[in-house]
């Protein structure tokens, strides 16, 4: 199931949307309220379970993201509050919970699938 997540915001962000079926994101507000802890703790890159692909979340807002072997695409976020994550483009949206735990990031989609990262170090 996390591979399926991982490859829906993987098309998402990439906007391979005749590839995977989805839809791309793309522009979303920048952070609010930065001091936060989570906002803080999300900031670097973290890798998929699978260890190919690579998630970069930057203090400006900008996500990025970047496939083995795939073209690297970039993208807003925003806590929408507490730990709600969103990400959109073009008009559709998608809301993640977000939990950090130590180096490992979990963010599970509102659908219930969910997505574990490792933080790069």
């Amino acid at each position: 199931m996390e591979n399926r997540r991982l490859i829906g915001i993987l098309s998402i962000v990439g906007g391979a949307v005749g590839l995977l079926g989805c839809a791309a994101i793309a522009v979303a507000v920048a952070l609010s309220a930065p001091g936060s802890r989570l906002q803080e703790s999300i900031i670097g890159p973290w890798r998929s379970e699978t260890g190919s692909d690579v998630v970069e979340f930057y203090r400006d807002g900008m996500v990025e993201v970047r496939p083995d072997g795939g073209e690297t695409t970039r993208s807003t976020y925003e806590f929408i509050d507490g730990n709600s994550l969103r990400i959109e483009s073009g008009g559709v949206g998608f809301i993640y919970d977000v939990q950090i735990s130590g180096d490992t990031l979990t963010m599970t989609g509102d659908d219930g699938e969910t997505l574990t990262l490792t933080r790069l170090k």
